[in-house]
């Protein structure tokens, strides 16, 4: 990271699925400690009426204590899964802007089902954002809407139109 300290902008393409060490990139970005959306586990028992929801959610720790880039990262529909937990991440830092169009909406989304031989997970968990929007089908949102043609490209241009206009 040491390079980017003559750029002003940094762009990240999250279009693909970002590997576990996205925590330590994200790290050196953040001021303060931010913490993922909450991801509610639903539990079916049998011996229970009710399904039980557990929730729980990460936090990420900062490396630096200053960072004055701008950083934009670039998402769409081909984000999903572990990949919306990092946009939960980007968003709740406030201190970058989505750019492109919804992720997926398929956070994680287990079930746990405990029955009296064994149990197992299957596709159903619950995910919802800081103000309680539920995550599921819609996905998280871009800041900036772009269109699908050339997303990249797109990105790059309203971020150089929008570093050009603060310069006037």
């Amino acid at each position: 990271l040491t390079h980017h300290n003559s750029k002003k902008n940094i762009l990240f393409d999250m279009r693909t699925r970002p590997s576990y060490s996205f925590n330590k990139v994200l790290s050196n970005f953040i001021t303060s400690k931010v913490q993922s959306d909450n991801f509610c586990i639903k539990t079916i028992d049998p011996y229970i009426y009710d399904s039980i929801y557990s929730c729980e959610f990460n936090a990420i720790k900062p490396k630096r204590k200053n960072f004055n880039k701008k950083i934009f990262f670039l998402i769409n529909e081909n984000v999903y899964s572990y990949g919306e937990t990092c946009v939960s991440y980007i968003k709740n830092s406030k201190r970058a802007t989505l750019l492109g169009q919804n992720t997926r909406g398929t956070n994680g989304n287990s079930i746990r089902v405990s029955l009296p031989i064994m149990g197992f997970f299957m596709t159903g968990m619950k995910t919802t954002t800081e103000d309680g929007k539920d995550i599921w089908y819609d996905g998280y949102s871009p800041d900036i809407y772009l269109s699908e043609t050339n997303l990249l490209q797109e990105s790059i241009d309203y971020i150089s139109a929008m570093t050009n206009n603060k310069k006037k």
